[in-house]
């Protein structure tokens, strides 16, 4: 009998927890050519992407999604989370230590604050951003995705090298 620990396939909270990371950074990444001030998400990073995640999870689940067809998550529905049920999502969130469970508690201890709807605002112009780019479907997003993915290793291999890091 084999002693190794199988992990766990990753769950619909994982996968949109990492779809949303995807979404920030490409808000982030094509900002500048958006003519996009980005300040506010930057500066929120972990819990946009928690809120965002808590959208596209909530949408999943009502369409009874399982991890791997979370691509077919309507961006438009998520949106429509966030504006108007944002903490309702957050607080059915599976979110746990290391997997956004920090920034969940942060979002829930700040609720109902102007830090709360500063993060809820800087998650509605992530989406938005994407809407506005074409596609109502996260997978109609993957090549817009995975495009921005490529400059942002370009951009780091150049950052590397121009500082001489190894």
């Amino acid at each position: 009998m084999d002693d190794r620990t199988v992990e766990p396939a990753p769950g619909l909270w994982e996968y949109a927890l990492a779809a949303a990371d995807e979404l920030v950074l490409w808000h982030l990444g094509t900002a500048a050519a958006r003519q996009d001030r980005a300040e506010e998400i930057q500066e929120h990073h972990g819990p946009v992407v928690v809120l965002v995640a808590a959208a596209l999870h909530d949408r999943a689940l009502a369409a009874d999604l399982s991890g791997t067809d979370l691509d077919r998550v309507e961006l438009p529905a998520a949106y429509q989370v966030l504006d108007a049920h944002a903490v309702h999502a957050v607080e059915a969130a599976p979110a746990a230590a290391g997997l956004g469970g920090e920034q969940r508690e942060h979002l829930l201890a700040v609720r109902g604050t102007p830090v709360f709807d500063l993060v809820r605002t800087a998650a509605l112009r992530v989406l938005a951003g994407h809407l506005a780019d074409g596609g109502a479907l996260l997978a109609d997003r993957a090549g817009a995705l995975a495009a921005e993915g490529r400059a942002r290793r370009l951009r780091q291999l150049e950052h590397r090298g121009a500082t001489g890091a190894v």
